[in-house]
């Protein structure tokens, strides 16, 4: 993860008090001004300037690096030779992941293993198997069709509109917000358009099969993150439930589920390998940054 990241800080701290030495792989400026190479001598895996010391006893992923749109240190790029940093992020997530498979092929474990680290970024995938398992999910429309949207907005009368690649920039439409403008966007690259329904949306925190944290964090469309929180110190068996089966059969160990509920239904809304907690935990008094440093040093003692 990134070094500056509030997540990496609060479990970096927590391990380091529990004894555990912690090498963090900075995915702010990775590889770039760390080093980093892999050489394929028998049971050597570099990841530095030197050799690590052995393998590590666990990998917890934060983030696998930055994109071109999510940071500002990409901008004269972006202008200057847009092509060939495309190129070069490409080429440096190859790397991380590689390394990521590499070490698991070692049998070391990663948290969330490396064949679920992307299920935030194929929505309509995990939509879909979440609703093959049997777990309650959003009626969904994804289209790069102006009028196929268009139908699917008169049809619900409201939607929520959300990237395919997950995140917090989900906006409400109507049949009047959704004009020709609006739509004409879906040419240039599909768009994600959910049934919009009123209430509350809870996010819970998945770690190794259960709940470990849970509250209601806003409305179905406002994100879940950095609102009030309400904590919910038992929530209900129905929302407990959906929320493991849900990361169990994306083949997460820790998560953060978004549940929409409603007067008479519930629904997934979204599974984050990699959910933001640290606001959580200081808004709603949870521990999800002690608990999930306690699984990972474990692990790394087994």
């Amino acid at each position: 993860g990134e070094e500056a990241d509030a997540q990496v800080h609060e479990v970096r701290a927590r391990l380091v008090a529990r004894g555990v030495e912690v090498l963090l792989w900075n995915a702010g400026i990775c590889p770039g001004e760390q080093d980093r190479t892999i050489a394929f001598s028998p049971g050597d895996v570099f990841t530095g300037p030197a050799a690590v010391d052995g393998l590590p006893g666990c990998v917890w992923v934060r983030a696998l690096g930055r994109t071109a749109r999510s940071s500002a240190q990409y901008e004269d790029a972006l202008r200057e030779r847009p092509y060939s940093l495309l190129e070069q992020l490409r080429e440096r997530r190859s790397l991380v992941i590689s390394m990521l498979r590499m070490l698991e092929d070692r049998g070391v474990p990663i948290v969330n293993p490396t064949a679920a680290l992307g299920v935030a970024e194929l929505l309509p995938w995990q939509l879909d198997r979440l609703r093959a398992a049997g777990v309650p999910t959003l009626a969904t429309l994804v289209t790069n069709d102006p009028l196929a949207a268009r139908a699917f907005v008169e049809r619900r009368g409201a939607v929520t509109h959300r990237p395919l690649t997950g995140g917090a920039d989900v906006r409400k439409l109507s049949e009047g917000s959704c004009g020709d403008a609006t739509l004409e966007q879906l040419s240039r690259a599909p768009e994600m358009l959910q049934e919009h329904v009123a209430g509350a949306l809870v996010r819970l925190y998945v770690l190794a099969g259960e709940v470990v944290a849970a509250g209601r964090v806003g409305r179905e469309d406002d994100g879940a993150r950095g609102h009030d929180v309400e904590r919910l110190d038992a929530p209900p068996r129905e929302l407990v439930d959906v929320a493991t089966r849900a990361t169990a059969c994306l083949g997460l160990v820790f998560a953060g589920v978004d549940v929409i509920v409603g007067d008479e239904r519930l629904a997934v809304v979204e599974v984050n390998p990699a959910p933001t907690f640290a606001w959580f935990d200081t808004l709603a008094g949870a521990e999800v940054a002690e608990l999930l440093a306690r699984y990972l040093a474990a692990r790394a003692r087994d």
